[in-house]
């Protein structure tokens, strides 16, 4: 009985598996956009963003002529979207921009298509080349290559976590409260155009005088609106004493924002907190 060759790389699928990895990107990271922060539908789809369709995708690319049993292509994803997960976090924890969910599913996302892109290119380039499919040569050691890259990679974030808590006496903390210095009175409903006022307390709890550097924005959770710095400036806290600092807090456009108040401890320390607030502005 004559053998029949192999039609070429996934050529029998309707729609290449790089469209259905496009389309549910986009699916995906349209829900992170318009749902807001805790809603269960951003949470479902911020999980295959993270842990599946960046790793798919770029295997894709790896192996474009390939076709690994489903479980052994699972791995594949997952262990790759790991670790492009963690490299992005840990990029972006030193940027400026900080890690937020809508930063983290943008560069997740932009990886995804890009990854997706060049895996349809190599996929084109082989079909015009009649390059037959093939099951994935000893699987085995890739697997114990990505499951010890993960490892390794999730030990230095870890490390670079640890290194960066501080190791002396001196800590830092803070807290929000209202107008009336209450945290009943914290307001987190307000109405468009109009001031409302927030106590950022700072305390440091240690034997030196410390300064710290404040910085609170105020961001638009659909990202429609440039993200405004309310305040920004110096705080000098006694030993073991606090400060407060009165902030006036205006958004012009009715929306769910979140405030969020940044606070490192000057001169090289390693002592940094940050502060979320949500709210909505009618």
């Amino acid at each position: 009985m004559e053998k029949v060759a192999s039609p070429g790389p996934r050529r029998g699928k309707w729609i290449p598996e790089e469209l259905g990895i496009i389309v549910a990107t986009a699916i995906a990271g349209a829900f992170i956009y318009f749902f807001p922060a805790g809603h269960p539908l951003r949470f479902a789809a911020s999980l295959p963003l993270a842990l599946l369709l960046p790793g798919l995708a770029l295997s894709l690319w790896i192996f474009p002529t390939e076709r690994p049993d489903p479980v052994v292509r699972l791995v594949y994803a997952f262990s790759l979207s790991v670790l492009l997960t963690l490299l992005i976090a840990l990029v972006l924890s030193q940027a400026l921009a900080g890690i937020a969910p809508i930063r983290l599913g943008l560069a997740l996302g932009g990886l995804t298509f890009l990854f997706s892109g060049f895996a349809a290119i190599r996929r084109i380039r082989a079909v015009v080349r009649n390059v037959p499919d093939s099951a994935t040569p000893k699987p085995w050691p890739i697997l114990k290559f990505l499951i010890a890259a993960c490892i390794v990679t999730s030990a230095a974030t870890a490390g670079y976590v640890a290194s960066r808590l501080p190791l002396s006496e001196q800590s830092v903390q803070m807290f929000v409260l209202g107008p009336n210095h209450t945290t009943d009175s914290l307001p987190t409903k307000l109405i468009a155009n109009e001031t409302s006022q927030y106590h950022f307390v700072i305390a440091s709890l240690g034997p030196e005088r410390t300064e710290y550097s404040l910085i609170v924005t105020l961001e638009n959770e659909t990202g429609r609106v440039q993200n405004l710095t309310v305040w920004s400036g110096i705080v000098s806290v006694p030993p073991d004493g606090s400060r407060s600092v009165a902030v006036n807090v205006t958004a012009a456009i009715p929306g769910n924002y979140l405030i969020r108040a940044q606070v490192s401890r000057m001169g090289g320390g390693t002592e940094r907190l940050e502060l979320h607030m949500h709210i909505n502005v009618s």
